[in-house]
């Protein structure tokens, strides 16, 4: 879209003042008004909260509001338009057609049998205003401001159509069609290097050419495998888990990911667990394993896809989700299937460690102590009845009724230590509502390191106030605070005792005479949002 010289804007509020015209100085302050803010912003990308929706409308009030705004450029666009209207969408391949501007003829749409559309134009642009066919599969994705999220969002979309034998249509009004092209050609292989793609189709519009910045992105994104087109998905959801919520919220999880997955949905049950249906799910070569359930859930899942070398993505169903809220921040404890399913469709595969306990792999973490009798008091009908509170009530009865621990400690090649504890945890990734494994902070779930985190038994096994009040200070600064809580880090942690030892390891209870702990650097690939 073309910018505004914003000259003449101030010059109609000043005559709107002005004026001893009500009626004509509030035309005038609106039409500067609109047509001001909407180019300001345009020029700012603040564009996300109009954007055309999967009807390809902007919102009815925004367009009520800024309607001298699309007038002007209605009018402007119709006049610079008018005699070099494209009627016939550019051929790529059998199946693929991109088109410079929205005015073709619907005979022309009808001859090349098209049923799907990627809208790339601008947000803001009303000459993309059209009635959507109900039978044609329809994305609007704004491309004035180019990001790695929204260019895999495109990719796999226009994958899935493809792969479905549509006709798919790309609507551009700049070099955003050279990008997702460059980059689809990319991802399926079909040609090696970005400058190579083009040659498909610059003879046909010259036009459309990459900038030498957005060539090395995109080859940068190839050899980084970002463009990984993961088709056929399998989601493997636990029913029951957290509050039983499942068949709420998976309609919503189905609409949200089938337009950019082959998605098939298998339900777990008492005789068929998560990790044989993961299994399975290897055998017949699926691309994605989504695991949909608590952190129990995801453990499975991820356990068999760490023995495979395959990517998993997370749909948080549990009652806490500690692990999709280490991973994806606080975000994904105020919209969790909205927020996992953007990680599923835009992320790219993101190594993190993982450890062993005894044999046992965990994602999170093992806790003796206190943090073993809060998880043990908060049993499944009381979350199923409490919810998150179940945990709360489940830690304050833990810390009331703790009991001093003898442990014998060794860290990697250091010196053994013997320490009377109330609370242990050995941590890989913790988010920051699990108070006793932030020593120094959040847990680096990707450094290669365990986190210990334990606070020493006080006499007579006196509620240990102090060091729950510098831990909560920890949790808060991401710092090592105070004495009264010892924080180590190391890659093995050996644990001995005069008698069984019961402790936790991602939420469920085990008990055994010793500990063996240690970290696996990046073993386990999960599709999660790249920050940008």
């Amino acid at each position: 879209m073309r910018q505004l010289n914003y000259l003449w804007l101030p010059v109609l509020v000043i005559i709107g003042l002005w004026l001893d015209k009500p009626i004509i100085s509030v035309l005038l302050i609106w039409c500067a008004m609109s047509i001001g803010l909407a180019t300001l912003n345009d020029s700012a990308r603040y564009t996300a909260f109009w954007l055309k929706k999967e009807t390809n409308k902007v919102p009815w009030w925004f367009r009520s509001l800024f309607f001298p705004y699309y007038a002007w450029q209605k009018g402007e666009t119709y006049i610079r338009t008018r005699k070099n209207i494209r009627k016939e969408p550019i051929k790529i391949t059998s199946n693929l057609f991109i088109s410079p501007t929205i005015h073709m003829t619907k005979e022309a749409m009808e001859k090349h049998n098209i049923d799907a559309m990627l809208d790339l134009s601008n947000p803001l642009n009303v000459t993309s205003w059209f009635n959507k066919d109900e039978n044609i599969d329809y994305l609007s994705i704004s491309f004035t401001h180019l990001k790695q999220n929204d260019l895999l969002r495109s990719l796999r979309w226009l994958h899935k159509q493809i792969t479905q034998q549509k006709n798919c249509l790309i609507y551009c009004d700049d070099n955003s069609a050279a990008v997702v092209l460059s980059a689809y050609f990319l991802a399926t292989n079909k040609v090696k290097f970005s400058a190579l793609a083009m040659k498909e189709f610059k003879k046909q519009y010259p036009s459309l050419k990459l900038t030498e910045q957005q060539t090395q992105w995109l080859d940068q994104l190839s050899r980084n495998k970002s463009l990984a087109l993961k088709q056929k998905a399998w989601l493997i959801a636990n029913p029951v888990a957290g509050r039983g919520s499942w068949p709420e919220v998976k309609p919503d999880i189905v609409e949200q990911l089938s337009p950019f997955f082959d998605l098939h949905i298998h339900e777990t049950t008492e005789e068929k667990i998560a990790e044989s249906i993961a299994k399975q799910a290897i055998t017949e070569s699926v691309d994605l394993l989504i695991a949909g359930g608590g952190d129990g859930t995801i453990k499975e899942v991820a356990t068999i896809a760490i023995e495979h070398n395959t990517s998993i993505a997370l749909m948080p169903l549990g009652t806490a989700n500690s692990l999709v809220h280490a991973l994806q921040g606080s975000v994904a404890k105020l919209s969790p299937i909205s927020n996992a399913c953007k990680h599923i469709i835009e992320g790219v595969d993101t190594l993190i460690d993982t450890g062993k306990c005894n044999n046992e792999t965990f994602l999170l973490l093992c806790g003796l102590g206190i943090e073993h009798k809060m998880v043990s008091a908060a049993d499944r009908n009381k979350k199923n009845d409490s919810g998150a509170l179940a945990y709360l009530q489940g830690f304050t009865e833990s810390v009331i009724n703790h009991q001093a621990k003898g442990l014998t400690v060794t860290i990697d090649e250091q010196p053994a230590k013997t320490v009377s504890i109330a609370s242990l945890v050995v941590a890989n990734a913790a988010p920051f509502t699990t108070m006793l494994a932030q020593g120094n902070g959040e847990p680096n779930f990707a450094d290669g390191k365990l986190d210990l985190t334990w606070i020493n038994a006080l006499p007579d096994n006196t509620i240990p106030l102090a060091s729950l009040a510098d831990l909560a200070q920890s949790t808060l600064t991401d710092t090592h605070i105070g004495d009264n809580v010892q924080h180590s880090q190391g890659k093995q942690v050996i644990i001995t005792a005069d008698e069984p030892i019961d402790y936790i390891i991602d939420g469920e209870t085990r008990q055994a005479s010793a500990l063996d702990i240690y970290i696996k650097p990046q073993a386990l690939s999960i599709v999660m949002c790249a920050d940008e």
